[in-house]
């Protein structure tokens, strides 16, 4: 299924350097292209949001699970945002439902420095 069409059954996806070239039922591969057998898969585009404060700032909001700033200090250059990510918060598999494959998490932005 393309982002703005039908599916197709029995396509193929051609890549060439990391990237999508081509897709469709008929294409010419290169003679020494690589192929992976995805009969009966399928294929979706992943999206990745490269700011997300999701697991930071966790969805239903509980007080005691949002670390996006650190109240301590202005200049806090040695908190990193991986230590505050709650693995519980429901919108992580939301996001993986919705086709999100790849994100940033991010600290907040209250500090002058933050990590």
């Amino acid at each position: 299924m393309t982002a703005a069409g039908p599916s197709i059954p029995n396509g193929s996806v051609l890549l060439h350097n990391g990237k999508i070239v081509a897709v469709g039922t008929s294409i010419t591969a290169p003679a020494d292209a690589v192929v992976i057998d995805g009969a009966g898969k399928y294929v979706t585009p992943g999206i990745i949001d490269v700011h997300s404060h999701i697991g930071v700032y966790p969805a239903p909001g509980v007080d005691a699970n949002s670390d996006g700033n650190e109240a301590t200090s202005p200049v806090t250059a040695n908190v990193w945002a991986e230590h505050s990510v709650w693995p519980q918060d429901p919108q992580l598999p939301r996001a993986l439902a919705g086709g999100l494959t790849t994100m940033q998490v991010l600290p907040g932005s209250a500090n002058l420095i933050g990590g």
